[in-house]
């Protein structure tokens, strides 16, 4: 009977669990049953799973409900009563793969109203001193990291103004699951009074029947013209996204199906622009792309705004067409405690509270992970492969003490001691090509950067809206006038800072309000007690409302970074036996479904290895979704089953008929109103 492969796994964050699952699901049929191809161990230095590890349990609104707020352990008699931190929203049409990994596992998710509010922070008058991200918590040396709320820190929603300038709720289409985002104008009667009082106040000044200093109060009339400017341009940008899709400009998933290169009127492709460029270049306003489009996006790729405008702008432009206008932002219904629980069970171990401290090839088909658990201290175990599933920056720190230390140094170092360290039995040849394996796979994971963000879990209501009414699912907020000159103490983003934070004049923040998400949480209105998460807080909760201040990091696409997953990814992949998965290794967003999209790809090959001994031969090729595919049917021949299986990645070329559907009754809707127009023009004899 065939020994199982053991396979090491480091981090349990969802690219981990699902590349775990994947494997330990594979198994192969013998006279004496199905057995498993692979043995998973699956490591985390955290003291739970990682996906799960900055999650909360909150207090259920029930009086006949008990339990401590702090409590992991706690006990709630009607709902989980548990935040995900952060909140895991999902669009099903951009996450193929990982819908389909919920729906394997039958993890039921419910579809959220994407309603957002805008806000102008005004009057600001020293962010340095008043929102130093440093201030809530003390920094901590390694992320994602969790901490309590500290009694020191400083809280100023009184010396803000809010400026609400926009805001859209989605409404459900008749007969079918999509909903389409429609602006929120204010009600007629608003409406009515400031076009009495603009009429009035103009025949005043064009009379010079009244004196009395001071202009109407327009704020209702300008809300409604930036609502029909911003919908326009919205309207427009998603033509040009639908048509570039179609035409397969944007985005490539699959390397058998490159991009076409067409030349804009600046002279570059769309693969070559920036974000910042392609909206200069296609001439929006202001009002649309700085005020609405990017604290949306800053927000949904957890980054600043100078960050955004050096993204490649095929990544976000491929993201708006796949999902929108008729997208549906979607969640867990059960959370993400229990995607960690179904995903991890049929692993075959899990190693909890434990760091690896090196990764060391002895022979062409054996590897030594040193380890150091709170447990066991420090221990060695043998491997046939490695997959980290880390961020690129964390994989980078292991791979680079090995590359940086020769073999006795990496296993006899005063940090990693060993009774027996092992023999290595590579030939000086070997040694010699191992190291340049690693070059290649430190000069890689190098490309990639990272982006600290806060998330703040809270009840504290001044972070919304002052107006009620205004309440939506997300309020997105950031500063409108600030003094450039009181920012120069704010935390660094470098990675070499001690302190790492983020601009609070450079970001957007968003405040989730989980109640009209989960109504489980709660009635919403100022009178209850609602659930918030706030990311990168600009505004900071009182101390006595705050839950849990956690410090992430997120992996921003650059145009370099673009380019090594366009052509080095697949190219170092298996180097030394080292695999990488996670949101980072997928092109697009880095976002979840490239988590479980890279998990499949590496599990896909791991099987062609040592189920296929590696006769398709595909050590030198690239890594193609018909490859993939041939892998599956080739490996089914030989008695290997499996229980998931991805779906074909998403197409470079695709056609949203529904879109087209809708722009063609929303260009007629405005022929048959200009003609309407004409028409009652002829009526009353006016020259329309």
């Amino acid at each position: 009977m065939p020994t199982p492969a053991k396979v090491a796994v480091i981090g349990s964050g969802l690219a981990g669990l699902s590349l775990s699952y994947i494997l330990s699901t594979i198994t192969r049929s013998t006279k004496d049953g199905d057995v498993p191809v692979f043995e998973v161990h699956l490591f985390e230095k955290a003291a739970s799973l990682g996906m799960d590890a900055a999650s909360i349990p909150v207090k259920c609104l029930c009086k006949g409900c008990t339990g401590d707020l702090n409590s992991k352990e706690a006990h709630f008699k009607e709902f989980e009563g548990r935040m995900d931190v952060p909140m895991r929203s999902f669009f099903p049409e951009y996450y193929p793969a990982m819908t389909k990994l919920y729906n394997h596992l039958k993890l039921p998710y419910i579809s959220s109203p994407s309603s957002v509010t805008y806000i102008n922070l005004n009057n600001l008058n020293n962010p340095s001193e008043v929102n130093d991200p440093t201030i809530p918590i003390s920094l901590p040396q390694q992320f994602p990291h969790t901490s309590k709320s500290s009694e020191t820190a400083k809280y100023s929603a009184e010396i803000f103004s809010h400026s609400e300038y926009f805001s859209f709720s989605s409404y459900k289409i008749p007969f079918i699951e999509n909903t389409f985002p429609l602006p929120d104008l204010p009600s007629l009667s608003k409406i009515f009074t400031t076009l009495i009082g603009l009429i009035v106040s103009t025949v005043s000044l064009v009379f010079a029947t009244s004196t009395k200093k001071g202009s109407p109060n327009t704020s209702t009339f300008k809300r409604i013209t930036n609502s029909i400017q911003i919908v326009y341009e919205y309207i427009r940008l998603l033509f040009i996204c639908k048509i570039a899709l179609a035409r397969g400009e944007l985005v490539s998933y699959d390397r058998s199906d490159p991009p076409n290169l067409i030349k804009k009127k600046n002279g570059k492709t769309l693969q070559k622009m920036t974000l910042k460029e392609f909206f200069e270049i296609y001439e929006f306003s202001e009002l649309f792309y700085k005020d609405t489009f990017y604290p949306f996006c800053a927000v949904a790729c957890t980054c600043t705004f100078d960050t955004l405008d050096a993204f490649p702008a095929v990544v976000i432009l491929d993201y708006i067409a796949r999902c929108f206008p008729f997208s549906r932002m979607s969640f867990i219904k059960s959370g993400i405690i229990e995607v960690c629980n179904r995903l991890s069970k049929p692993v075959h171990s899990i190693h909890t509270s434990t760091t690896i401290k090196s990764v060391t090839q002895i022979s062409p088909t054996q590897l030594v992970v040193v380890s150091d658990s709170e447990s066991e201290g420090v221990t060695s175990d043998t491997f046939s492969h490695v997959v980290f599933a880390t961020q690129a920056n964390q994989a980078l720190r292991i791979l680079q003490y090995d590359y940086t230390n020769t073999d006795e140094a990496r296993v006899m170092s005063p940090t990693i001691k060993l009774e027996s360290p092992p023999f290595n039995e590579l030939s000086d040849l070997e040694k010699q090509k191992q190291s340049d394996n690693l070059s290649k796979q430190v000069g890689f994971l190098q490309t990639f950067r990272y982006e600290k963000s806060l998330v703040v879990c809270h009840t504290d209501q001044r972070l919304l809206p002052v107006n009620e009414e205004s309440w939506r699912c997300m309020t997105l907020s950031k500063f409108q006038t600030f003094d450039p000159s009181a920012t120069k103490n704010v935390p660094s983003n470098d990675s070499n800072s001690q302190y790492k934070g983020y601009d609070p004049t450079r970001v957007a923040m968003c405040t989730h309000l989980t109640a009209l998400t989960f109504p489980s949480f709660g009635q919403v209105s100022k009178d209850s007690l609602l659930f918030l998460q706030t990311t990168n807080p600009i505004i900071f909760p009182h101390p006595s409302k705050t839950l849990s201040t956690t410090w992430f990091e997120r992996c921003i696409v650059t145009m370099e970074s673009k380019r090594a997953i366009d052509e080095d990814l697949d190219r170092v992949q298996g180097l030394n036996r080292h695999w990488f998965v996670g949101s980072f290794a997928f092109p697009g967003v880095p976002l979840l479904e490239g988590c479980v999209a890279s998990s499949w790809k590496v599990a896909c090959r791991l099987v062609e290895l040592e189920c296929l001994g590696g006769r398709m031969g595909l050590e030198e090729k690239l890594l193609e979704s018909d490859t993939n595919t041939r892998i599956v049917k080739e490996a089914e021949k030989v008695g290997i089953k499996f229980e998931y299986v991805a779906p074909p990645v998403l197409s470079t070329k695709k056609v949203d008929w529904w879109f087209v559907v809708f722009w063609v009754a929303f260009s007629g809707l405005v022929v048959l109103l200009m003609l309407g127009m004409h028409s009652f023009g002829q009526l009353v004899g006016l020259n329309l």
